[in-house]
């Protein structure tokens, strides 16, 4: 999608795929795995039911496996991505680099897995090898997916996140240079 621009994509499973503003997908619908890679920004997942082929969501070093649920993966950076359940279950599996346990040549780096279930109204934070999953009410869920109805919501956070987060929807740069404006407190839908 461009800046700006949403789209919903109805993939050959009958998977629903949500792309906010600015996201790149690339798709590879196989008979044995159903495979997605989220390159940027962030979307959401309208999985259909298939056991026989599991539907996995790559974004950075994370991989989320879904069968029959709901949910969104949002990739703020490689080494940065959130991961929000609103119906049924997901497991969320990371590798990351571990250190080398002989410096010489021919070290061998062996990564380190880590592997979190989610339920409905859980949220994961990955960043590195910082995971995070806490749990999300449902008004803070329903801000969270505010996006798929065309809304962004703040509830108190600073002016100056608030305008990151309106300039991923919009080409036009807000600059506030008063640090103490920048740091008011805002709220609302928009």
């Amino acid at each position: 999608t461009a800046v700006g621009q949403q789209r919903s994509v109805t993939l050959a499973d009958g998977s629903v795929v949500t792309l906010n503003t600015s996201t790149i997908v690339e798709t590879n619908m196989r008979r044995s795995v159903r495979d997605i890679t989220l390159r940027q920004g962030e979307a959401h997942f309208q999985v259909a039911h298939d056991r026989s082929r599991p539907f996995l969501v790559h974004a950075g070093d994370a991989v989320v496996r879904a069968v029959g649920t709901q949910f969104e993966v949002r990739l703020r950076s490689d080494q940065h991505v959130d991961v929000v359940v609103n119906e049924g279950r997901v497991e969320v599996r990371s590798e990351v680099a571990a250190e080398p346990a002989n410096a010489g040549h021919g070290a061998q780096v062996i990564p380190r897995s880590h592997l979190h279930t989610l339920a409905a109204g859980q949220q994961l934070s990955a960043t590195g090898d910082d995971y995070s999953v806490v749990p999300v009410s449902t008004h803070r869920l329903s801000s969270v997916l505010a996006w798929r109805d065309g809304a962004v919501v703040f509830d108190g956070e600073s002016l100056s996140d608030a305008i990151v987060e309106i300039g991923r929807y919009t080409d036009a740069r807000i600059i506030v240079s008063d640090p103490q404006v920048a740091a008011l407190r805002v709220g609302g839908r928009y």
